[in-house]
């Protein structure tokens, strides 16, 4: 079975939220390497701890993650799912565009509902921090997305750089 790609950051960001209901005190930063390899969960991972959440925000954000937490297992299982039938698609013997364009429309939707349960958890979410943890959570959010792009990019110059060299 072929390993699916990253799931896109919106998973990875809410699955991060998911995580930090069941962390223990310092658990999660004991278990990040010292050297960051740049994975958005990690970024995640460390800011969540700079929030230093109050013992009532930890258990207030709990119960708002604990609330969401099997529907947001149920749509990451479906778009996992929806991946892989998308990969199939890809990779299937003889080409066929409805499938592969049947098997696109289902990702997006799957990922159209993980980015509404995003939005409903993270409205509930503002509500629970300081308006500093807020400016921490926009901040992260930045950086996290310029890592991202930046991760891209050089992988993305790697292959046109190849392309190049074997193309002449």
């Amino acid at each position: 079975m072929k390993k699916m790609p990253a799931t896109t950051a919106v998973v990875a960001f809410t699955l991060i939220f998911c995580m930090m209901a069941a962390a223990p005190a310092g658990g999660y930063k004991s278990a990040l390497p010292r050297e960051s390899g740049g994975e958005p969960y990690e970024y995640m991972l460390l800011t969540l701890l700079q929030l230093r959440l109050s013992d009532p925000q930890k258990r207030d954000i709990a119960l708002v993650l604990r609330e969401y937490q099997a529907e947001m297992k149920r749509a990451i299982g479906k778009v996992v799912e929806a991946r892989q039938r998308l990969i199939d698609a890809i990779d299937a013997d003889r080409s066929d565009e409805s499938a592969v364009r049947q098997a696109s429309r289902r990702v997006a939707d799957g990922e159209e509902r993980l980015a509404l349960i995003r939005a409903q958890i993270e409205g509930e979410l503002r509500g629970l921090l300081t308006p500093d943890q807020q400016t921490i959570m926009r901040d992260m959010k930045v950086d996290v997305s310029e890592k991202i792009r930046e991760r891209i990019e050089n992988r993305l110059s790697l292959l046109d750089q190849w392309i190049e060299d074997h193309s002449r």
